[in-house]
């Protein structure tokens, strides 16, 4: 990752989000996940570390923990990278079923931007329907 063409090297930095979104597999309109301005923030090192922690911009007057849950998405490990995959071993998460699972994710880089997509997954909060996450960022440092 030393080269400044790899694209491991582009990755590394701080990261802002921008949007967030569910796509699902049989169609139909986007959801935004985190609402229309969810906060957030990516960080890529040059020592193979990932981490990452999303929230929704309402968060300051929740008092439910289930909801706490529902409005906010973090997880960390190391990462390796295929092509324009990303390979998170997870060992830190906000949904336990992730942690020392590897998740896959597929990168574009256009400049300052960042997009990333899920492999076709299930989410927490939609067990029974598949779908790809998309979430936009731009580089922060």
């Amino acid at each position: 990752m030393n080269q400044p063409s790899d694209p491991g090297h582009a990755l590394i930095g701080t990261w802002k989000l921008l949007t967030v979104r569910l796509e699902f597999v049989e169609g139909g309109e986007p959801l935004a996940l985190f609402g229309p301005t969810p906060r957030g923030r990516l960080i890529v090192t040059g020592a193979g570390d990932f981490m990452t922690i999303i929230t929704s911009d309402d968060r300051a007057l929740l008092r439910d923990t289930a909801r706490m849950f529902d409005t906010m998405m973090a997880y960390a490990g190391k990462f390796r990278l295929d092509d324009n995959k990303i390979i998170i071993s997870c060992d830190l998460s906000w949904y336990p079923d992730w942690v020392g699972t590897e998740q896959v994710r597929f990168f574009e880089l256009h400049g300052d931007k960042l997009s990333i997509r899920s492999a076709r997954q299930t989410h927490p909060r939609y067990p029974d329907r598949l779908g790809y996450g998309v979430i936009d960022w731009t580089r922060e440092s």
